[in-house]
């Protein structure tokens, strides 16, 4: 018959070879799923867009739009034409899923055009309350001012804050939305000494 001891001793071996085996085995698995799943994990590129990403807001096309922002296009790239960004261009057309990602990956909110208008000028512009309010839940600033009606000497002196837009367009609501966030006219701002 086997003492206790010995029986202990046995049973301490057979469990510090039952440890290493266990070691060895968990390695091996790890070895197997981290090389295996290394080689899942490798993403081929993203493909490069077929159209521009002002196109792209344009068309309200979302696929292509997410394939410019997977490939890194500039989120404020100007277009050549106006120099508007995607930003302005994603306000124009009211596209507020768009401007949410593009603000979400540091679109300039104050970015002006040539003619010096932002996307809230634009927002305002084109009377798309919902898009002037996200604007402004997102931090633009709605002192800039455009020089779009400006013609030769006159163009310093005529400069419209996106307010001066609202109340020359009759845009009540948009008025009182701007209003509500502290906006003020060209004219106020100058009274001010801004």
């Amino acid at each position: 018959m086997l003492s206790i001891v010995t029986v202990g001793l046995l049973a301490e071996a057979v469990g510090r070879y039952n440890f290493c085996f266990m070691k060895l085995f968990h390695w091996q698995v790890a070895v197997v799923v981290l090389g295996a799943g290394c080689c899942l994990l490798k993403q081929s590129p993203a493909p490069s867009p077929e159209i521009s990403i002002h196109e792209a807001i344009a068309a309200d096309d979302f696929a292509a739009f997410n394939q410019h922002i997977a490939v890194g296009t500039d989120v404020n790239l100007k277009d050549s034409r106006w120099g508007n960004t995607p930003l302005i261009h994603a306000s124009y057309h009211g596209r507020q899923k768009i401007i949410d990602r593009l603000v979400r990956h540091g679109a300039n909110l104050n970015a002006q055009s040539n003619n010096g208008w932002t996307a809230l000028h634009v927002a305002v512009g084109q009377e798309h309350l919902a898009v002037v309010s996200q604007l402004l839940r997102a931090g633009a600033d709605f002192t800039v001012r455009n020089r779009l009606f400006g013609q030769g000497e006159n163009q310093e002196q005529v400069s419209d804050t996106p307010l001066d837009l609202a109340i020359n367009f009759d845009l009540p609501e948009i008025t009182k939305v701007l209003r509500k966030h502290g906006a003020q006219t060209s004219a106020e701002l100058k009274v001010k000494g801004q």
